[in-house]
């Protein structure tokens, strides 16, 4: 078969086309020489990778990262890749890092790799609290390689823990905490932190901080924090510290309340005081005369008359400067008004026996602004007698009970003190005489008693308590001494069985506390008698343990909705100071 040629070239034309077929030929060649050449090189990039491993805890705030580079079949020229960097990146965040993102930490190890390796690094001084994310990187000119981003947390390191119970006494409570560490490694601190506003304290909003040190110690810690306010709602939080890092307890804050309490607010201790008087005048609490013996002596009565007035500003009593009135013991006090009044009483006269009281029924009236008075015209007019009781209602003071040693005589009644009456005239008989009640036999009987109580609570005298020939009375009663013609019986109890107690009202309720029993074992306990009826034992009297079965506070004075308490004791003689916070309305601390 035969093919025309449609083209018609000439000798010289062909020459130049063969030319060019040539040239082009051999770029084709030279571009494919080019290419093959470095396949190689470029398939060795492609393949590089990074590999994120591991990671082992070695220590509370210490991490080793693991991670690798692969991919490489044979080392690399040095000279063709001179920009190699390789490490790890680490992160707070759960976006996958990469080399200069902010918030990124780069952590590079170097360059010197030209084949595949195995890395690791130590991180130290971590944070316990938080998560972090590490990846791999490894970088070859351009060319950037990552692993996969992993979390990691030394949460476990360190747990605290907290109990809910804590044990509260008067003003202080007893924390306890757990701690839980992975490594015998001491933390810097650990401790108790204290709010009563932030729910979740923290070590820099709390009011209270107790850190109780280093320690590498598994296990309960405990702390026992005093000087609380009462009535308070408080919550806490236990603590370990790392570092500057510190770790919470699990979970929320454990709340308490304190209630009532007692704190020691003055101490006199060059003028200890027996049997002395009391009274609250102006809003001010003022206490004197006794004696600095159990037995008054007249050499100690002519000397030791002066009047302290508490002093809270300085938790000290200090010299009212007013002295005047003959000291005594065995006498009583009352306010009416702006004035104390004080009397009764006896001093021992030392050419006799020691048993042999000289009793008096003289009446003083103290007026801070101008010292003391005798009222002259107006001596008690009932039986002398010691450790009466007295109390004040409506403007008038009632009082009674008591014992006169020498007769071996116990007085069950009551005499009202008007100082508005002419003078002369302020002492009236109460008809109604205090009896005594066997719950057991359900019998009322007309039997005097000393070292009794009184104090007023809904518009009515309450007396009762006291002893009788050293048998204990545990009955209460109360009156009404302008409209009844005899006592009611409110209670007996067991508790009440006590002599030389404190009694007083205060926020409309009243309290008995303190006192001995018949056998002169101190008592501590306060029990509170509301408006409503019924009774609640109240915090003790916190007497130290060192003088526990000596001291019997004898005084108490109601003041700006506290109560002051005061006395000695019959062997270590002194005169503290206690100021009570009554319990106020239960508060939800939650």
């Amino acid at each position: 078969m035969m093919f025309n040629n449609q083209f018609d070239l000439s000798p010289g034309e062909q020459g130049a086309t063969s030319r060019i077929i040539s040239f082009l030929a051999f770029i084709i060649i030279a571009i494919a020489c080019f290419t093959g050449c470095k396949k190689e090189d470029l398939d060795k990039l492609d393949f590089v990778t990074a590999v994120t491993v591991s990671t082992v805890v070695e220590d509370i705030d210490k991490i080793r990262l693991f991670g690798s580079i692969d991919g490489i079949d044979a080392p690399l020229n040095p000279a063709d890749y001179p920009n190699r960097e390789y490490g790890f990146l680490l992160t707070e965040s759960m976006e996958a890092a990469t080399l200069g993102t902010d918030g990124v930490e780069k952590i590079s190890l170097g360059s010197d790799f030209l084949s595949n390796l195995d890395f690791d690094t130590l991180l130290s001084g971590l944070s316990l609290q938080k998560v972090f994310f590490f990846r791999a990187f490894v970088r070859m000119g351009e060319r950037v390689s990552y692993g996969a981003s992993l979390p990691f947390s030394l949460s476990d390191n360190l747990v605290v823990g907290l109990s809910d119970s804590v044990l509260l006494v008067n003003d202080q409570a007893e924390l306890k905490g757990v701690l839980v560490l992975r490594f015998q490694q001491d933390i810097t601190d650990h401790g108790f932190i204290l709010s009563t506003s932030n729910p979740l304290p923290t070590v820099e909003d709390n009011d209270l901080m107790l850190p109780l040190g280093a320690t590498n110690d598994d296990g309960e810690f405990r702390a026992l924090i005093d000087s609380l306010e009462f009535n308070t709602c408080y919550y806490v939080r236990a603590y370990g510290q790392v570092n500057q890092d510190y770790i919470y307890n699990d979970g929320p804050s454990v709340a308490f309340a304190t209630r009532d309490g007692w704190k020691r607010v003055a101490l006199l201790e060059d003028r200890p005081l027996f049997d002395a008087m009391a009274g609250a005048v102006n809003g001010t609490a003022f206490f004197g005369m006794g004696c600095t013996e159990v037995l008054c002596y007249p050499t100690q009565t002519q000397t030791f008359i002066q009047v302290w007035k508490l002093d809270l500003t300085q938790d000290t009593l200090v010299d009212a400067g007013l002295p005047g009135a003959s000291g005594r013991s065995g006498g009583v006090s009352f306010t009416i008004g702006n004035k104390i009044y004080y009397g009764l009483g006896y001093y021992v006269d030392p050419n006799f026996s020691i048993d042999f009281p000289v009793y008096q029924n003289d009446l003083w009236v103290f007026d801070p602004g101008s010292g003391w008075q005798e009222l002259t015209t107006d001596p008690f007019p009932g039986q002398f007698r010691e450790d009466a009781v007295a109390v004040s209602f409506n403007g008038k003071a009632y009082v009674g009970t008591g014992t006169d040693r020498l007769e071996d005589a116990y007085y069950d009644d009551f005499w009202a003190f008007n100082p508005d009456a002419a003078p002369g005239d302020r002492w009236q008989p109460l008809d109604a005489r205090l009896p005594y009640r066997d719950e057991a036999l359900g019998q009322d009987f007309a039997l005097g008693r000393t070292d009794a109580i009184a104090f007023v609570l809904n518009e009515r005298i309450y007396a009762g308590c006291g002893q009788t020939s050293g048998f204990g009375r545990n009955d209460l009663w109360s009156i009404d001494p302008e409209m009844d013609d005899a006592w009611q019986w409110e209670a007996s109890e067991d508790f009440l069985n006590r002599r030389k107690a404190i009694a007083f009202s205060i926020n409309d309720k009243a309290y008995i506390g303190m006192g001995e029993t018949s056998q002169s074992t101190p008592i501590q306990s306060l029990w509170e008698l509301g408006s409503g009826g019924g009774w609640i034992e109240k915090e003790p009297f916190p007497t130290p343990e060192a003088i526990q079965d000596k001291t019997i506070p004898q005084l108490a004075i109601p003041l700006n909705g506290k109560v002051y308490i005061g006395g000695p004791n019959t062997d270590y003689i002194s005169f503290d100071v206690w100021e009570y916070t009554p319990d106020e309305e239960r508060m939800d601390c939650q």
